[in-house]
């Protein structure tokens, strides 16, 4: 599996979210302001199942050597993290570039996933 796969998701999204910036903005203020009645916000209750597929697609590329061998769970999280980026610029600054974090989102992390040179 070819890293590029990645890069083609994270740079969608980034395009997502730069053509609907108030929608995911508002959307994100939502999710965040959700809490459970013990006072837990909800997106801190992610489950498994939230992330299977994108774990799926990790362990199948480490195990083929398109990624370097990691943690899964911390695979997942840098991957989560890294689509990420731009909402939490937006929320920072509603009239950032973002198109700056989705290029360096795509090449400098994504670098350190790809397996050794065969």
């Amino acid at each position: 599996m070819p890293p590029r796969r990645g890069c083609s998701t994270t740079s969608s999204s980034a395009s997502y979210v730069d053509a609907n910036r108030a929608e995911v903005t508002a959307g994100i203020e939502i999710v965040v302001s959700h809490r459970t009645q013990d006072g837990t916000p909800l997106y801190l209750l992610g489950t498994e199942e939230d992330s299977r597929l994108l774990g799926e697609i990790l362990a199948t590329g480490m195990e083929t050597g398109a990624f370097r061998r990691m943690p899964l769970n911390v695979a997942v999280s840098l991957v989560e993290a890294m689509l990420d980026v731009c909402t939490t610029e937006l929320q920072r600054d509603a009239t950032a570039d973002i198109e700056p974090f989705a290029t360096e989102t795509i090449t400098t992390p994504l670098n350190g996933f790809a397996g050794a040179a065969r």
